[in-house]
């Protein structure tokens, strides 16, 4: 692993993909290539700092790209009573949203999962 110039963390090794989807169809990528992960970190010790992402989109298994601030701002907007909201995937499968607020009674359920 590395850190690049634009502070994103950069792997190396077999767990990279070895092709794509493109429009023609399954591509053969390079495996010698650095993959940036867009992680923006900073070393720390004998290890990196995780400090956010490069961009605030993430995909989805189904190969959908999803804005986390977007997300983020229609569940604000929906609940007054959140003060913080962070989305983001942990599987690729579903999408999970993390809230902070200090009386959690005071959320309409309905309205955050609409």
């Amino acid at each position: 692993m590395r850190v690049e110039e634009d502070g994103t963390l950069a792997f190396f090794g077999p767990n990279a993909a070895l092709g794509d989807w493109t429009a023609a169809g399954l591509g053969t990528l390079d495996t010698g290539r650095w993959v940036g992960t867009g992680d923006l970190v900073r070393t720390q010790g004998d290890g990196y700092q995780f400090l956010g992402r490069l961009a605030d989109s993430f995909k989805m298994a189904n190969g959908r790209f999803l804005s986390a601030a977007a997300v983020e701002q229609a569940v604000l907007a929906a609940c007054p009573k959140v003060e913080l909201c962070m989305a983001g995937t942990l599987n690729g499968e579903s999408l999970e949203i993390a809230i902070s607020t200090d009386d959690v009674s005071a959320i309409d359920q309905d309205a955050l999962a609409a």
